[in-house]
Formats: C-alpha cells, sequence, structure tokens
C-alpha cells in the first residue's frame, strides 16, 4: 500500500499541456523508483454536465483511492478539489503539483480577469465571487496538501501568497524526453506543404496564450518577408475567436489551425518550420519550451518570470514583451536575417537541455517521494 500512488489529472494524453506531458512521464518513471501508480483522468468525465461530471470523478477517484498509499492531483482545483474529499473520507495523505494559478487562468478565461498574475496577487480579494472562490480552493488544497512542487521559483512565490508554509513548497523543474524526428527538415516541409517562411505556435487556445497577436503580425510580416504561415498547434475556447480574426484581418489562408495532435505528430509539424513562437502571459517553467529546444527550432517568446529563468536573451533564444506586436516583429527579421544568430540559439538551447534531462528529474521525483 505504501508504494502505491494514484495520479489525479486535468489533462492527459492526446491532450496538450504540462500536466498532461507530466502525468504520462510519471507513468515511465514511477516503476522505475519502486512505485506502482494508477491514474484517474478529469477528460473521462469532462464532457457531462458541470455538477454531475465532479460527483462522478470525485466517486471514481474515491473508489480508486482504496487500493492506493497516497494521492497525487496534478492541478488545484479541477482534480485537486476532489482529490481533497477523497483525502478526508481516505485518510490518504495528498501531494500536489501545481503548474500555475488556477484561478487567475479560469478569471482570464471565464470571469473578465483582465491583469498580469502578478497584479492578479495583489488585487484577487477585489475580483468576482466566482474568483474569489477559486482563491479560496485552491489555497485550501495547497495547504491541506503534506508536500508541494512547483516548476519555478516564481511559482513558488506564487503559491506561497496563498498563505502555504513555504517549506513544504519545492521547485522541482520539469524535465523533457527528446521527440525523436527521423525524417529531414525539407522531407517534413514537403510533407506538411510548407511554403515560404513557416512560424509555429503550441499551446491550448486561451486567452493568456496570445495567439491573437500572433495572428495580427501576418499582414505586415508579409509585406516584408513575402509568403509567410502560421501554424497553430493545439485547441481550445478560443478557437473560433481566433478563425474569425484570421478572417477579418483577410489572413485566413496564411493561418493554419492543425487542432490537437500526437506528440511525434508536433513535433514533426515544428521541426520542419522555421521559427517557434509563444505570446504567453504565464508560464510556471513550460515543458513546450524545453521540447522545442530538442528540436533545433529558434524561440521567440515572452519576457516573464517563468521564461526568464529558462531562456537568456539573445543566448538560448529571443524574449519580447507580451502581446507587442513590434517586438515580435522585429524578432521574427533579426532571425530571418541573421542565420549566424539563428544557429547559436538552437546551439545554446541545446546544451541548456542538459540541466533538463531524465536522470535529474527522476532523481528529484525519487527524493521527493523517499519520505512518503
Amino acid at each position: 500500500m505504501q508504494k502505491r500512488i494514484l495520479i489525479a489529472t486535468g489533462l492527459y494524453p492526446p491532450d496538450i499541456g504540462g500536466s498532461a506531458t507530466y502525468a504520462k512521464w510519471l507513468e515511465e518513471k514511477l516503476p522505475a523508483i519502486g512505485w506502482q501508480f494508477q491514474v484517474c483522468s478529469f477528460g473521462s468525465v469532462r464532457r457531462l454536465p458541470k455538477v454531475i461530471r465532479h460527483l462522478i470523478y470525485s466517486w471514481r477517484l474515491f473508489w480508486a483511492a482504496r487500493r492506493v498509499g497516497v494521492i497525487y492531483a496534478l492541478d488545484g482545483v479541477s482534480v485537486g478539489v476532489p482529490a481533497l474529499v477523497v483525502k478526508w473520507l481516505s485518510g490518504k495523505p495528498l501531494l500536489l503539483r501545481l503548474g500555475g494559478d488556477y484561478a487567475w487562468e479560469q478569471g482570464r478565461q471565464r470571469y473578465g480577469v483582465k491583469c498580469s498574475l502578478d497584479e492578479f496577487i495583489v488585487k484577487r480579494k477585489s475580483c468576482s465571487l466566482s474568483v474569489r472562490r477559486l482563491v479560496y480552493l485552491q489555497g485550501k488544497v495547497a495547504r491541506v496538501a503534506v508536500k508541494v512542487n512547483v516548476q519555478s521559483e516564481q511559482m513558488k512565490r506564487v503559491v506561497a501568497s496563498w498563505g502555504v508554509d513555504g517549506k513544504k513548497i519545492e521547485v522541482i523543474p520539469n524535465s523533457v524526453s527528446p521527440i525523436e524526428i527521423t525524417k529531414s527538415h525539407d522531407d517534413l516541409r514537403t510533407e506538411l506543404k510548407y511554403r515560404g517562411l513557416v512560424l509555429t505556435t503550441a499551446c491550448r487556445l486561451v486567452p493568456w496564450k496570445g495567439v491573437d497577436t500572433l495572428i495580427k503580425l501576418l499582414p505586415e510580416l508579409k509585406s516584408k518577408l513575402g509568403q509567410v504561415t502560421l501554424v497553430v498547434l493545439g485547441d481550445g475556447p478560443e478557437r473560433s475567436k481566433l478563425e474569425a480574426l484570421a478572417k477579418e484581418l483577410e489572413v485566413s489562408e496564411q493561418v493554419k489551425f492543425m487542432g490537437r495532435l500526437e506528440r511525434q505528430a508536433m513535433g514533426e509539424a515544428i521541426s520542419a518550420s522555421d521559427i517557434f513562437l509563444l505570446n504567453t502571459a504565464y508560464e510556471g517553467m513550460s515543458h513546450q519550451l524545453l521540447e522545442v529546444m530538442g528540436l533545433k527550432v529558434p524561440i521567440v517568446t515572452t519576457r516573464i518570470d517563468g521564461n526568464i529563468e529558462l531562456i537568456t536573451d539573445h543566448k538560448d533564444g529571443l524574449l519580447v514583451e507580451m502581446g507587442n506586436t513590434e517586438d515580435f516583429t522585429k524578432a521574427i527579421t533579426k532571425l530571418t536575417e541573421n542565420p549566424n544568430l539563428r544557429e547559436n540559439l538552437i546551439k545554446n538551447a541545446t546544451q541548456k537541455l542538459t540541466m533538463f534531462s531524465e536522470r535529474v528529474a527522476e532523481e528529484n521525483l525519487k527524493n521527493w517521494l523517499k519520505d512518503i
């Protein structure tokens, strides 16, 4: 019983996102360090009505918890709250992994929150009741959990601001297993029908990922650089708005919405491109950026706390201000005009990946679980 762990996750492949990738990684690594596991994914009930799906998920989690010694929730609310209830009912210890501030994310997506995460920490008490409820719930789950891990120092500061004892919050950076690309760049471009300059982005299509800004780049980029295509990998609630924006700007032919792809197919789509863009308002420690580093594609992303812990500007990638079309345009133009810069960014990014090796991450996980 002491060596069996139940993983409660909101996302699971073929979903994309940090918790989906991490859940799959846990499946591969836990047996190697002496743990048996079971996965309970919220995805299996997501299409059901709101209250019903949470009740059914909580029951499934409770039923599965009978056969394990510890529950490990991969977010603070959607699976964190059911995991907390099951912890109270079963007496099993609760572990928690936090990749972001769920209350802020949902506030941005559903409740009219416009501010940055840093601003939200200060202003959250003045937000709507719905947002304040989420703030309370994620804080409660984190305070009850016996251990919490996050991917960056910035996220540790965020979680500590919820009143969580800093001694039980541990920074465990993401690891990355390379996506093996066997086809050549030219063959992939031919297969995917890429023409001209191809930009890619991969993310859930939610407001704080700023895909609308990337679409707005296309008219000027086309006038400056000729044929330019933006390939959007991923899906989400903003997709219809983004498609409407592309149509409004008359760039629908330049934007390819690919939807959710399996990891290998996504890696090939990025590998065949020229530049990877991520216009994000928040990242804990982006697993997506780590994967792109391994694919040897230069990165342009935002100058935010999680990203600056991973990327040094003009060394491993180019950093720009979130939502700044002028910054993005200058960075893209610079990479197309300066092949030496491009190659240096790729070389340095590849070297940095050694800090996020599977071996180091596996050892960190083993140490984190050893006293459970």
